[in-house]
């Protein structure tokens, strides 16, 4: 009887042990699957500044009102590949933001999109853009020296 009743409290100890880990394991598996979030890039290349000048990369959501908004982390890259200047924003459709940066070289300009993974309107787009000024003279003309990411769909597979 008494080996009867160590066989049966070993056998209900192993099933508690095996029912924890399964709903253990369940939970961590319902943590891991991630939101389906799709990354879409807007990119320039190389441009060069000049010593007094600043440049200001800026990137604009189109999209409708009702729509949700993205967020996108900006940088800008020196010539040899090392990040200089960087800056993560979130857009609400119609929105901009601006980097800016002020130093002599050659850059290019990079926003990694990230977006919802839902389908949205046909119109929805990241841009993004360069100008270069001189900040300390407003009334010296602004350079536009480069438009990215024209017609980059995010949000759509």
């Amino acid at each position: 009887m008494l080996r009867t009743m160590m066989g049966t409290k070993a056998g209900v100890r192993a099933a508690v042990v095996l029912l924890l880990i399964g709903v253990a394991a369940g939970a961590v598996g319902a943590q891991v699957v991630p939101a389906l979030i799709l990354t879409q890039y807007v990119t320039t290349g190389l441009f060069s500044v000049r010593e007094g000048e600043t440049v200001a990369f800026n990137v604009s959501l189109d999209e409708g009102p009702s729509a949700p908004g993205t967020t996108v982390n900006m940088r800008l890259y020196n010539a040899a590949g090392a990040v200089v200047a960087r800056r993560l924003v979130t857009l609400a459709p119609g929105q901009s933001a601006r980097l800016f940066y002020r130093a002599p070289g050659q850059y290019r300009a990079h926003a990694e999109v990230f977006d919802p993974g839902e389908v949205f309107s046909s119109r929805r787009i990241v841009v993004g853009t360069v100008e270069i000024g001189h900040a300390d003279d407003i009334t010296t003309p602004i350079r536009f020296v480069c438009s990215g990411g024209e017609h980059i769909d995010v949000g759509r597979p």
